[in-house]
């Protein structure tokens, strides 16, 4: 199932990004921080109920779209974890300042490609200047974690996160 995931994104990313390495359009990066909790009480002390993530991200827009490429980083211990965590996503953005869209990304911990999610999203572009921007946004991640269902099987793996990322854009 690994293999199928990996296939999966690398496939994504490698029709998303000659569209916007050879397309000319307004190209931002980002950094910032995340903010997330988990929509279920779990009682276990292997898992974080709520905890931050820092995020770095890259975005193309064209017109009324925008491609998002992110990468996150989660502390141990997110959800049951013993390593910390990568998470590489892809969204399609609808909007300029005021935004919605779909992702999907997977999580790499301990040398392995884990559990794959997908993410709704909506955010304010708030310009600070001609390049600067900052950009908040709130998203609902829904997945089936297997180290959760090991402990309840009514438990599921969603998270609500809010975050704040300052763009440059170039």
């Amino acid at each position: 199932m690994t293999g199928i995931r990996v296939l999966f994104l690398t496939a994504i990313l490698a029709l998303c990004l000659p569209v916007c390495a050879f397309a000319t359009g307004p190209h931002s990066l980002g950094a910032g921080i995340h903010y997330w909790v988990a929509t279920d009480d779990i009682d276990s002390r292997d898992f974080l109920e709520d905890s931050y993530a820092l995020v770095v991200s890259y975005q193309y827009t064209f017109g009324f779209f925008s491609l998002e490429a992110d990468l996150e980083y989660f502390p141990e211990r997110y959800a049951g974890f013993d390593e910390r965590t990568w998470s590489p996503q892809i969204f399609l953005l609808l909007g300029t300042r005021l935004y919605a869209g779909l992702g999907v990304g997977t999580f790499y911990t301990d040398s392995d490609f884990r559990d794959e999610f997908f993410v709704l999203r909506l955010g304010l572009d708030l310009p600070l200047s001609r390049s600067w921007s900052v950009d908040v946004n709130a998203n609902y991640h829904w997945t089936d974690f297997e180290n959760i269902r090991d402990i309840d099987e009514d438990l599921g793996g969603d998270s609500i996160t809010l975050g704040a990322m300052l763009r440059y854009r170039f």
